[in-house]
């Protein structure tokens, strides 16, 4: 019995083995500039980083391959720092200072942009484009422009006069601006009358937003607060990830970049998160992060990294992924628990549990399954009592339950 016992934990020391080096993980691009700030923009398949360090101040730089060259982008005036970027059309459109401007030579070479109906002297602190439409985020206003940047018309309504609009996003056609002081505003159905939905937000001061889902999800000072009606109400669901600097949205999953603990992902929308770190350093601070081309960049405190995203939670053998369409706790014995799960189709399943404050408490397990309803029972000896979170992923997909173990 104790030979089977020591066969079987052979065996599952060489799945864990298979399975993690198997995992893509981050890795650093040619990043070789130092820093002390990142922010990073993706358009047209390209990464966008704007730096800053003291020597140099603020510089923006671009990779259009996955991070292997990056390249200084020319100052769009001479002593003008570059506050958004936004590339359509294969020309990149810098909004500065002093307005927009353009350029047709990869930011070797500016012009300054026509602006009918924007103020020269506006800073365009964010720049964004839905359904063909830009619109421009200045200090008081908001801007859109139907002709790709010629004209422009002003979109005030319901905003107040000190409000300075800082980032865009879009959920179906309902468009929602941050700002720095007053909270989040929206516009509705191409309208032109902003409505406040930041009420009872305790701070109204937004870094970042981003759409999860059908879910509206906002960073502030306090944290990430998520809402499922359109900001009408907001709750918060970040308690573990410690102090947040920047979230983003990729496909289904929420992304938070922490100030001492990398990456942390999200696959209900925000309710539960897990590390997400294989290869980046421990405690490493992430100040931004950004997607584009089945790739997922970082911006830390030691340059810019990359991870494939497309893949980077599959198993990388060749072996079919399939769905979960089933899950269920179903048995516990004061050394195991057994769960339940179903696929459409036979695949490989990876199976790992992690405490509340997203920590891994048990190695993943790689597991190749059946088509249909099927158990699957691991031990939980070296566990102590208490509450976790059991994510089972498969390809692309990703399943979270909270757990109750109990002896």
């Amino acid at each position: 019995m104790k030979k089977k016992q020591v066969n079987v934990m052979m065996f599952m020391f060489i799945l864990i083995f298979l399975n993690i080096t198997a995992y893509a993980q981050w890795q650093q691009t040619n990043w070789t500039t130092s820093n002390n700030y990142f922010r990073l923009h993706t358009s047209q398949n390209r990464v966008f980083a704007r730096s800053w360090d003291s020597l140099n101040g603020g510089r923006m730089f671009y990779s259009s391959d996955s991070g292997s060259n990056w390249n200084l982008i020319g100052a769009a005036d001479s002593g003008t720092v570059i506050l958004s970027v936004l590339m359509f059309n294969n020309i990149i459109h810098a909004g500065t200072w002093n307005g927009f401007y353009r350029s047709t030579s990869d930011g070797a070479s500016w012009v300054a942009a026509a602006m009918q109906g924007i103020p020269v002297e506006s800073s365009i602190w964010a720049v964004a484009m839905f359904n063909s439409i830009l619109y421009a985020g200045v200090s008081g206003t908001v801007y859109k422009s139907s002709d790709s940047g010629t004209t422009w018309i002003e979109i005030n309504s319901g905003l107040p006069a000190n409000t300075r609009i800082t980032s865009f996003v879009t959920n179906g056609n309902t468009i929602f601006a941050s700002s720095d002081i007053n909270g989040i505003f929206m516009l509705e159905n191409d309208q032109s009358h902003w409505t406040a939905i930041s009420f009872n937000l305790p701070d109204k001061h937004i870094f970042q937003m981003a759409v999860s889902g059908d879910k509206l999800v906002a960073l502030n000072s306090k944290g990430i607060f998520i809402s499922a009606d359109n900001g009408a109400t907001w709750k918060n669901h970040n308690s573990t990830l410690g102090n947040v600097n920047c979230i983003l949205s990729v496909k289904k999953d929420l992304l938070a970049g922490t100030d001492t603990n990398g990456v942390y992902i999200s696959s209900d929308g925000g309710m539960t998160w897990v590390p997400y770190n294989q290869g980046l350093p421990a405690g490493t601070r992430v100040l931004s992060l950004a997607a584009t081309n089945g790739n997922l960049y970082a911006g830390t405190n030691s340059g810019i990294w990359r991870i494939p995203f497309s893949t980077s939670r599959a198993i990388i053998t060749g072996t079919t992924h399939t769905a979960i369409s089933h899950l269920e706790l179903v048995r516990q014995t004061k050394t195991s628990a057994t769960i339940r799960l179903s696929l459409p189709n036979p695949g490989t399943v990876d199976i790992a549990l992690y405490n509340m404050s997203g920590k891994l408490v048990l190695p993943v397990v790689c597991n190749m399954f059946v088509t249909g309803l099927q158990s699957y029972t691991f031990d939980t000896r070296a566990v102590a009592p208490g509450t976790y979170i059991l994510r089972i992923t498969t390809g692309s997909s990703a399943v979270q339950q909270t757990i109750r173990i109990k002896r």
